[in-house]
């Protein structure tokens, strides 16, 4: 398997892994705490995967499940967290990230 094809399947890896969590349903929420129901089809990072937060953060937080949520086309923008609007925020999500990276134990869901 080729470089390429293996970066392939582990995209998909990732996706299915955060698209099971989610149970296969947006997890976008509205203002009065519903759940969309929608079915999830994409796989959308809490901390963008610009060269900003990929810089900031790296590769390895950045496409980690822990910083994706499954959403359906409409809110696929709706769960991110831009390091420039909510620096604070941002860097919390983050740590929780590599703490567990780092062998760390935390389950709480952001």
């Amino acid at each position: 398997m080729s470089k390429t094809e293996q970066k392939y399947v582990e995209v998909w890896e990732t996706k299915l892994i955060v698209f099971e969590r989610d149970g296969w349903q947006c997890c976008y929420m509205d203002e009065d705490g519903e759940r969309c129901m929608k079915q999830a089809t994409q796989a959308a990072h809490i901390l963008p995967q610009d060269v900003l937060h990929l810089a900031r953060y790296g590769p390895t937080v950045i496409h980690h499940v822990d910083n994706m949520r499954g959403t359906c086309p409409k809110h696929n923008a709706s769960v991110q967290i831009n390091y420039r609007a909510k620096p604070i925020e941002a860097d919390a999500h983050a740590a929780r990230i590599q703490d567990k990276l780092n062998g760390g134990q935390d389950d709480s869901d952001d």
